[in-house]
């Protein structure tokens, strides 16, 4: 993602597998321990991505920039072939629906057919990594770029989105730096801070399944990026999702809490983004109390949960 000229990835949508593989998570949607959106909230600028062969299924979120455009995840319209060949999704097969928090379609208007797919150019589904045998015959490996860099794709709609549907208020570079510094003086392991905000339609379980007919809604833990890359890359023979703690093109995040039955009891996971919510918005405050999309759903690495881990960061 551009943190600094549009978001910056949320979640990485890559993970890694057992074997160290980066591999591009399937998409649905979710939030698990959400909140519904209630009327009359400030969130008419959410979008659902949907895939039009498949009955007009929601596929992931997105968010309305202008009369004419959305903006999502490249992950989300970005899929890899039987044969191993990265292809973008035509855009004929896409629709996206706006002006509704319910995700069963109630009125046909609120379809946009698209007419433009429009990914980064530097996106990279996966880590690219390069051997190179030394004189003496060993191998060393480096890499060349971590998994689901640049993770932001532009959808052009056909018909112009009604003028009662507002957009979204995206950080510009100063925005960005100035709430990645009020956020970052925020976090606090024994105190985790509900400073970040994500909002989507996906998977409401653990295990990512389950899709919530209403939008739903849920605060996350804002955590600085070079705490981040200690707890996702230090001991790791290869960096395959942060190459340094000083990366400006992502953003971490956390559950704040851990969430509890009605006996209080321990769930022992918390709020998060799931499958499903990829390509919707990372939210926060500034000083003034406004709103800004700071990045996008993007992805997290792979645990016993495949959401809501308290202690696995989403980038």
């Amino acid at each position: 993602m551009l943190k600094k000229s549009v978001c910056a990835a949320v979640l990485v949508a890559s993970t890694l597998s057992p074997a160290g593989k980066a591999i591009a998570e399937p998409v649905t949607g979710y939030v698990v321990g959400g909140e519904p959106v209630l009327s009359g909230e400030d969130f008419g600028w959410m979008a659902s991505l949907r895939f039009a062969p498949d009955q007009l299924s929601h596929l992931c979120g997105a968010t309305v920039i202008d009369r004419h455009w959305v903006l999502t995840a490249a992950h989300c319209v970005v899929f890899e072939s039987e044969s191993g060949v990265f292809q973008v999704v035509p855009p004929s097969a896409l629709n996206v629906m706006a002006g509704s928090t319910y995700a069963p379609i109630e009125d046909p208007a609120s379809l946009y057919t698209v007419s433009h797919v429009v990914v980064h150019p530097e996106y990279t589904p996966n880590p690219v990594v390069k051997i190179v045998t030394q004189p003496d015959g060993t191998e060393t490996v480096d890499v060349i770029s971590t998994a689901l860099n640049h993770d932001v794709a532009l959808l052009r709609v056909g018909r112009e989105i009604a003028a009662t549907i507002p957009t979204v208020r995206l950080a510009d570079s100063q925005k960005a730096d100035e709430l990645d510094l009020l956020l970052g003086r925020q976090w606090s392991e024994s105190a985790r801070p509900e400073n970040t905000q994500v909002s989507g339609w996906g998977s409401t379980q653990t295990d990512g399944s389950g899709m919530s007919d209403r939008l739903l809604k849920t605060d996350l833990a804002f955590v600085p990026m070079d705490e981040c890359f200690k707890r996702l890359e230090l001991g790791n023979e290869l960096n395959l999702i942060l190459e340094s703690p000083l990366n400006r093109t992502k953003i971490c995040t956390l559950p704040p809490e851990v969430i509890r039955d009605s006996d209080g009891n321990s769930l022992e996971y918390g709020p998060d983004s799931c499958k499903g919510d990829s390509g919707g918005p990372l939210r926060a405050q500034d000083q003034q109390g406004d709103w800004y999309q700071l990045g996008i759903v993007s992805g997290g690495p792979v645990g016993k949960l495949t959401c809501g881990s308290v202690t696995n960061h989403e980038v």
